[in-house]
């Protein structure tokens, strides 16, 4: 994303919220919902502040309520606290790739 122009927060916030609601599909997959959500969401006050892993992420479309978590007792716990829980092997190639 960020070698598409998006700022490195963006991108940062765009792949969490992918990780968040692709559920354990392909890189692929996930990339492409990252994009989807980026393009989707540029506008958003919010889009390109100061990220940090874990905090809730609004979806505009959702009246701004905090977009769910992945599938699971657990990240259903979390999505109800308010908090992200994207699942732990996307995250992990996210990491890989570079977001940290």
């Amino acid at each position: 994303l960020m070698s598409m122009g998006f700022g490195e927060n963006a991108a940062k916030r765009s792949a969490a919220a992918a990780a968040a609601t692709a559920g354990s599909g392909s890189s692929s997959a996930v990339l492409d919902t990252a994009q989807e959500w980026a393009f989707k969401h540029m506008g958003d006050d919010d889009f390109n502040n100061s990220f940090v892993p874990g905090q809730p992420i609004a979806d505009a479309d959702a009246g701004g309520e905090d977009m769910g978590a992945g599938v699971g007792a657990a990240s259903a716990a979390s999505a109800a606290s308010g908090g992200l829980a994207p699942d732990p092997a996307i995250l992990a190639q996210l990491v890989s790739m570079g977001f940290t």
